[in-house]
Order: structure tokens, then C-alpha cells, then sequence
């Protein structure tokens, strides 16, 4: 989490570095701290959310498992909101206790707005998921979630930047769109489960098969591969 965050930052400061104004670059770093604070967040549910969370599915207990769950995400989604709207109230002497000066404030209000404010759940979500996605055992999904948010990132830099022109608001933009990918990705692949659930359910109502062997096309097993057996998984995410 931490390596990702970093390297995406580090590439967009250099990326900026390129931009023939000075200051913009000195607001990211600016708020940069305070964009880790969102991952120190994510920290506090994920991490301890996971462990709990492990347990309970290595006994079995789904239920116990899905109330864990439910309480990391939604505990992490309330206090990173609260979090955001603190800043947002308290910006002026956030930021100019974070290093900024009468050049810099402006760009790093900007960035702050559409960072933090706007894109600071984003962030805190794309780390927990991560989490809870390990606990399952699902170690290689959760760290191709957490490069995926870094690498969109570094695609959209220059982009939004250079293409469109939009400086360090383009910078932020790219970093909200970035910290979705992730949670696009988990939606795509649970929305994948459910059709696996409903292709169980509509089997064992109609007592047929969830997807034949054998078809006109030739071996049908392969168009879903993970709609064997059972036609179900145990993971909760994944």
C-alpha cells in the first residue's frame, strides 16, 4: 500500500516537475501528508478488520464474517468523510501549517478540493479493499488492485496535464479517477459471483445443469471458468 502510494506520487511530482510553474509542484507536496492520512485510515480498519476477518472464515462462520466486513467498510467509509470535512473546514490553517505560503495556498486548495474533499474516500476504500481481499488469501488480487490504482494514475498524469492543460487541478482529477479503478475492478468481479449465485439457484430449481460440457460450439467449460463446480465460491469480495 505504502510502496504503491508512494511510487504514484513520486512519478507524479516528476511529471509535474515538467510543468513550467514552480508552485504547483510545491502544493502537492504540500498535501501530501494529509493524503496519507487517508491511508493510515484504511490501516486502521483494513488491517484490523482483516485479521478478525480471517479468523471467522477459517472457522466457518460466514455470518461473523460478513458483519466483520461490514463494519471495517463502513466504519472506514464514516470516518474518512469525517476526516475530509475537517480539513475542509479547517483548510486555511491546515495548509499553511503543512508548509504553505502566499504562492502556494491557491494551487494547494485546488488540489485539496479535488483530493481530499471530493476523492479522500476513494483513497481510504482503495486500501481497505485491499485488505479484506488479503484476508480471504487473495494476496495477488489485492496487490493487482493496489498497482492497478497506481498504474491508471501515471497513464492519466500526463494526459489531464499536458493534453488538456489543466495543470495541478488535471493532477488531482487523475488521482480521483485512479483511486476508482479498484473499486470498479471489485464491482465488476462480484457483479461476475452474483451471476455465478443465480446460475446455482436456477440449476438447482429447474434441476439442469449450470452450463453444459458439451454444446454445437464444442467444450462450453471454458466461457466460464470459474462457474464449475457448485457454480459458487466462498470468498466475500473475490
Amino acid at each position: 500500500v505504502i510502496i504503491s502510494n508512494v511510487t504514484a506520487g513520486n512519478l507524479e511530482s516528476l511529471i509535474n516537475s515538467e510543468y513550467p510553474d514552480p508552485y504547483q509542484l510545491s502544493a502537492i507536496n504540500v498535501c501530501l501528508p494529509l493524503m496519507l492520512m487517508f491511508t493510515a485510515l484504511a490501516n486502521l480498519f483494513g488491517i484490523g478488520g482483516s485479521g478478525s476477518l480471517s479468523r471467522a472464515l477459517g472457522k466457518g462462520d460466514t455470518d461473523t464474517a460478513k458483519r466483520i466486513s461490514s463494519f471495517a467498510i463502513f466504519g472506514g467509509i464514516a470516518v474518512s468523510l469525517i476526516y475530509s470535512a475537517a480539513v475542509f473546514a479547517f483548510s486555511e490553517p491546515i495548509l499553511y501549517a503543512m508548509g504553505a505560503d502566499e504562492y502556494t495556498f491557491s494551487y494547494a486548495y485546488d488540489y485539496m478540493i479535488y483530493v481530499i474533499v471530493l476523492g479522500g474516500l476513494f483513497t481510504t476504500l482503495n486500501s481497505l479493499l485491499a485488505h479484506l481481499v488479503r484476508s480471504e488469501g487473495r494476496s495477488l488480487a489485492s496487490g493487482f488492485g493496489m498497482s492497478l490504482g497506481a498504474v491508471i494514475n501515471i497513464i492519466l498524469d500526463p494526459i489531464f496535464i499536458f493534453g488538456f492543460k489543466m495543470g495541478i487541478q488535471g493532477a488531482a482529477i487523475a488521482t480521483i479517477l485512479a483511486q476508482n479503478g479498484y473499486q470498479l475492478h471489485l464491482t465488476c468481479k462480484n457483479s461476475y459471483k452474483k451471476l455465478q449465485e443465480v446460475a446455482k439457484s436456477l440449476s438447482e430449481t429447474y434441476n439442469v445443469p449450470c452450463f453444459p460440457h458439451k454444446t454445437d460450439m464444442g467444450d462450453s467449460k471454458n466461457i466460464f471458468p470459474k462457474m464449475g463446480a457448485g457454480c459458487s465460491n466462498n470468498h466475500l469480495f473475490y
